[in-house]
């Protein structure tokens, strides 16, 4: 039977991993599987909140590694990754966020597909809106790279609606992906420094379909996220905030890192047009707020 790690790194919000660890060990039982078959690793990138000292008194099974507050998301990936690959010797390693709910069959799910004999090197879940249960976020994405367009399947469809047929995955969203060792092994890890929170999954994606791995989706890995935990918002803030959005690492629309993937990946000057799209939307949508709110 293949082996798989669970991967979760974290900064602070320990209310979200609270929930986070006893929920899986929970779904974990009800596949049959427990935390000697599937190691939890959890990544803490320095946090203050006491994370890393409840997990070691709760949990003193999960493998629980350390950063000094600079790892971010992609540096603390690698950290699981390597040590998962490296000491617990696992087939695969599936990323995980302490802002996820699986499906009560997720786990089972997942060590069907992995025992294949054929098994897949990269294996995308579909991932709902916890807010919305029955809406859809992603089931894997694609960048076009003569549009700029990055799409990401099935966005906020109804789970009745959901079409999964000839869709084409060329990178993807990071929780609730599974990656087989031998495609860091050939293509490198996260880029850490370049894309040290977002693009970083997006940025392995599609180093890795560019070299020939396939990216496929598995309907029956159903996960929920809680996407007020995510990224950097200005919706309440002023001015600075709004220039806060444009230079932090947390920031979805942080154009430095916008341009550096753009460049990197983009086979045409039209491209750029959607990256123009995106910041002009996110400037008008805060000044219509500012508007209203005057």
């Amino acid at each position: 039977m293949k082996t798989y790690s669970i991967i979760i790194p974290v900064h602070n919000a320990i209310e979200y991993t609270k929930n986070c660890i006893p929920t899986i060990l929970s779904v974990l039982n009800e596949s049959d599987s427990d935390y000697n078959k599937v190691p939890i690793v959890v990544v803490d990138d320095g946090s203050t909140d006491g994370t890393g000292e409840w997990i070691s008194k709760n949990y003193p099974f999960i493998h629980l590694l350390n950063g000094d507050g600079n790892l971010w998301w992609s540096g603390g990936i690698n950290v699981g990754v390597r040590y998962a690959i490296d000491k617990l010797k696992v087939d695969y390693v599936l990323l995980w966020n302490n802002d996820i709910i699986p499906a009560p069959d997720y786990f089972g799910q997942v060590q069907k597909i992995i025992n294949k004999a054929e098994s897949p090197p990269i294996i995308c879940s579909v991932i709902y809106d916890k807010s919305k249960p029955d809406t859809i976020i992603s089931t894997g994405s694609y960048f076009n790279n003569r549009t700029g367009s990055l799409k990401h399947h099935n966005y906020r469809v109804k789970e009745a609606q959901l079409d999964t047929e000839n869709i084409i995955i060329n990178c993807f969203g990071g929780m609730g992906t599974l990656i087989r060792k031998d495609v860091f092994h050939n293509i490198g890890y996260f880029d850490e420094f370049t894309f040290p929170q977002y693009y970083g999954d997006t940025d392995f994606g599609l180093r890795a379909s560019n070299a020939g791995y396939k990216i496929i989706l598995n309907p029956k890995q159903k996960i929920w996220n809680d996407k007020s935990n995510t990224g950097l918002h200005s919706k309440k803030g002023g001015v600075k905030e709004l220039f806060d959005s444009y230079r932090s690492i947390r920031s979805l629309y942080n154009i430095k890192k916008d341009i550096k993937f753009y460049s990197k990946y983009s086979r045409s000057i039209f491209a750029y047009k959607a990256l123009l799209y995106k910041h002009s939307i996110f400037l008008l949508s805060f000044c219509k707020r500012k508007l209203i709110t005057r």
